[in-house]
């Protein structure tokens, strides 16, 4: 017979696997749902003003490809070659013989891109010891109204924070091991490129994030190690850097002019962005490149679930706990890497104060690590109770928790993405304080409330947005509909003009407020915040 010993040791290692394996299962079940979801609701959602620019330059880009690199044009086109055309190009790909669902088919890439954000959480929980905390953390980011609302029209930021996600399981999985071997080593190289291959001013960041990881190793690491094992190392992560390049820069057409110095020049672009925005913050506007140094942590806050805030509060305790007791855990390493993960982004812009607007759209990234820690701490209060009744009714609450946004996803539907919470009154307490549907997506709403009072009529709609708004109504009008636009001007007084019958103004900016004299005829908001009016000659 084996030493009870073993027998112990064997037996906790099935329970483990047990553990993982019904983790696993929920997962794919959460997923499963999600997918279906998706599927279900992603023709609901308005197309956002930066789309038509973005689906344009993708659309050059691919034009870039099939003519073997001789239409440049994609590089000349508007300050687009800065961004990476990634989640644009194989979006375009998709839709390029089916262009009446352009508008869908980039939701749904997005929508997809946000719903695998669960396998890294679900990962990094592992990793951490737990894997149902990765599982909980991935309910927790599927309920933030700020994230599931943006993952069905931002097709950029929301696979960024994929990616990333990514990245950061890549790493606690390299540290996790001390001494990373070479499948570590290339998954990180993947997992970096793929992030950078979306945003490429990225890159100092993932390498900042990789210095503190390693870091946090080699201060708590057992034994000096050899010069054979420090030049390996070495190996390993000029061979990452190399893939992570090669990613980047393949379907990037203007870094294929300069692929060493193009792509640091984007990244400079990115941290030197110099475009000022108007933006609304507590009922003050400002200029983007002058925000207060509250701004991005004051977002955070406000803009996710109260429930959820406190479980992260309880999860990030639970972290730095592990790290300070058994710092040389592979559990402790993943939870410094989380850590770093949610501090070190809001804390170095807070520094910097970068040229950021649109609410926190650009730090979405960070909702992961967030949602993780909320699933960490979830876990943790549950081993903390005793069986029984005790355990039993916490476990209603944390669930309670978990699900308390459910009710906002679906009373603000298809506006998730101008969720509030209760710090600020919700949604109406944030209207005319905060920014809401700043990408105006309730152009859609609106204008299908107008083709339904047209009847086949001529009708001509006006419509108070940028160039770049313009499709966000145009594209949903029927045929005898026409679309003429007015600029961002406010202050326009009087009536509407008579070659007009409707206007469609965003209460951004204030461009509701423009022809005081014609009546609103329809309001399109929810949860008593409007977001969008259409008024009547």
């Amino acid at each position: 017979m084996p030493p009870r010993g073993t027998q112990a040791l064997e037996a906790e290692e099935s329970r483990d696997r047990s553990t993982t394996v019904k983790a696993c299962l929920a997962l794919v079940a959460l997923m499963g749902a999600g997918l279906l979801v998706i599927v279900a609701t992603v023709a609901d959602y308005g197309m956002s003003w930066d789309e038509p620019l973005h689906s344009r330059y993708a659309e050059l880009v691919l034009g870039y490809f099939a003519t073997g690199g001789t239409d440049t044009s994609c590089n000349r086109f508007v300050n687009l070659y800065y961004y990476e055309p990634t989640v644009d190009l194989a979006a375009a790909l998709l839709y390029r013989d089916h262009l009446r669902w352009k508008t869908e088919v980039r939701h749904a890439v997005s929508a997809v891109l946000g719903l695998l954000t669960l396998p890294a959480l679900f990962l990094l929980g592992r990793i951490q010891g737990d894997p149902w905390a990765g599982v909980l953390g991935g309910l927790a980011l599927l309920l933030m109204p700020s994230f599931y609302g943006h993952a069905f029209v931002n097709a950029k930021d929301v696979p960024f924070a994929c990616f990333f996600a990514w990245s950061m399981t890549a790493l606690a999985a390299a540290c996790a091991r001390g001494s990373p071997g070479w499948p570590s080593a290339l998954a990180c190289g993947l997992a970096f490129g793929l992030a950078a291959a979306v945003r490429p001013g990225a890159l100092p960041l993932l390498a900042l994030q990789s210095v503190l990881a390693a870091g946090f190793v080699l201060v708590f690491r057992r034994g000096a190690g050899s010069a054979f094992a420090a030049a390996a190392l070495g190996l390993k992560i000029i061979a990452a850097m190399a893939l992570a390049w090669t990613i980047v820069v393949l379907p990037w057409p203007w870094a294929h002019q300069d692929p060493w110095l193009n792509p640091l020049r984007a990244v400079r672009e990115a941290f030197a962005f110099t475009v000022p925005y108007e933006v609304l913050f507590e009922g003050r506007v400002y200029s983007s490149d002058a925000l207060p140094r509250r701004y991005l942590l004051a977002f955070v806050t406000i803009t996710t679930p109260l429930p959820a805030l406190v479980l992260a509060g309880v999860g990030l305790g639970a972290g730095l706990r592990r790290i300070i007791r058994e710092p040389r855990s592979a559990g402790a390493r993943g939870s410094w890497v989380v850590l770093t993960w949610l501090v070190v982004p809001i804390a170095t812009w807070t520094a910097t104060r970068s040229n950021i607007y649109d609410g926190m759209r650009h730090f979405l990234f960070v909702l992961p690590a967030l949602a993780l820690c909320a699933g960490t701490g979830a876990r943790a209060l549950l081993r903390a109770a005793q069986a029984g009744r005790v355990r039993y009714a916490l476990a209603v609450v944390v669930t309670g928790a978990l699900l308390w946004p459910l009710r906002d996803i679906v009373q603000l539907h298809p506006y998730q993405m101008t969720y509030y919470n209760e710090l600020v009154g919700g949604v109406r307490g944030a209207s005319g304080r905060y920014e809401t549907d700043y990408w105006v997506t309730s152009y859609r709403e609106a204008m299908q409330w107008v083709n339904a009072r047209a009847r086949g009529r001529p009708t001509r709609v006006a419509l108070a947005a940028s160039e770049f708004a313009l499709d966000c109504a145009r594209r949903y009008r029927d045929r005898r509909v026409t679309v003429t636009m007015y600029t961002l001007d406010t202050g326009l007084t009087g009536r509407l003009p008579d070659d007009v019958d409707y206007y469609i103004a965003t209460t951004r900016y204030g461009l509701d407020k423009n022809f005081p004299e014609s009546p609103v005829v329809k309001t399109i908001g929810r949860q008593g915040a409007v977001f969008a009016v259409v008024k009547r000659r």
